[in-house]
């Protein structure tokens, strides 16, 4: 299984990303390299020593272009690094499923006095709206 594991160079503001062949529970057997070339460009496997090693990264990258990467790959993957609009999605949630535990809550307690009874037709629209 290819893995991503990404480490912060403080001294030049930049991210280490290493590409590697790792299987589960097991340490990593090979590194992803670019071989540049100009137009001829590739992409090799590497292996890598069973010992303890420093090992050179797949990429250096600087920060700003990472977060672009970030958002480019978010965006074609269908995610949003946006935690604005992430923390906007969970708080409407978080309402909806309030509104139906309060619900729940009147249902329960007014049935424990009298026979269930329908809800009034504004609070079923209400929650019933937003729906896909």
């Amino acid at each position: 299984m290819i893995r991503a594991y990404i480490r912060e160079d403080l001294p030049s503001l930049s991210l280490a990303v290493y590409l590697v062949d790792q299987q589960d529970g097991e340490r990593p057997s090979r590194i992803l390299r670019i071989i540049e070339g100009g137009d001829a460009t590739a992409v090799q496997w590497a292996d890598l020593p069973t010992e303890r090693f420093d090992v050179e990264p797949t990429l250096r990258i600087g920060d700003s272009e990472a977060r672009a990467l970030l958002e480019a790959l978010a965006g074609h993957y269908g995610g949003t690094t946006d935690m604005r609009t992430l923390r906007a999605d969970l708080d409407y949630e978080r309402r909806r499923v309030d509104e139906l535990i309060a619900l729940m809550g009147a249902v329960i307690t007014n049935g424990m006095r009298r026979p269930p009874r329908r809800p009034p037709e504004a609070l079923m629209r209400k929650l019933t709206e937003n729906q896909p």
